[in-house]
């Protein structure tokens, strides 16, 4: 017999609705209906806050995983350099923010022979990241079997035409150092 409705508001933007009913006619008297609309503004804020709190918990959980990510992207990376006799080979990666699409690699082939990669994927963040991993795994993949530097580069670009989507690139250099003959082929 009666009815009230009160939206929650905030910030212009209506949250929801709050619908009251009696069985009493006229029942809602304009000291009542004051009160709701305090309730309903309170209502709102807590409405928000609430909402703020979820958007604000699913970025620190994207967070954690970017910082567990950026672990495993560390791990990725070469740490211990072979060693070879008159050569010393240093390479650190910092990167502008949690994770990165820059890459480097030393591979030995013979005690004599290494192949030496760097690389940069187009953009930032997570896209650039994974891109970076796949480009890392295509180069290891091809570890066992020793090819020429063209080679290499040929089944890598292949390998990542066929696996990223339009736009994404990276600028990668790869050589193939012979400490034997003095030869740097790249």
């Amino acid at each position: 017999r009666s009815q009230i409705s009160i939206p929650l508001i905030f910030d212009n933007d209506v949250l929801g609705v709050l619908c009251l009913e009696s069985n009493r006619l006229a029942f809602f008297k304009q000291p009542q209906v004051e009160i709701l609309q305090l309730f309903a503004h309170l209502a709102s804020l807590a409405v928000h806050n609430a909402r703020q709190l979820n958007v604000l918990l699913a970025k620190r959980a994207l967070e954690d995983e970017l910082i567990n990510a950026g672990a495993v992207q560390r791990k990725l990376l070469v740490h211990r350099f072979p060693h070879f006799d008159n050569l010393k080979i240093t390479a650190v990666n910092i990167p502008s923010i949690i994770v990165s699409g820059d890459l480097y690699d030393v591979i030995k082939y013979t005690p004599t022979t290494l192949g030496l990669a760097i690389g940069d994927v187009s953009g930032k963040g997570a896209a650039a990241a994974l891109m970076m991993s796949l480009i890392l795994a295509g180069l290891r993949s091809q570890k066992k079997t020793f090819f020429t530097a063209c080679d290499t580069v040929y089944r890598l670009n292949n390998l990542l035409y066929e696996s990223t989507v339009e736009g994404k690139y990276a600028t990668f250099f790869y050589a193939i150092l012979s400490l034997g003959k003095n030869k740097l082929i790249y």
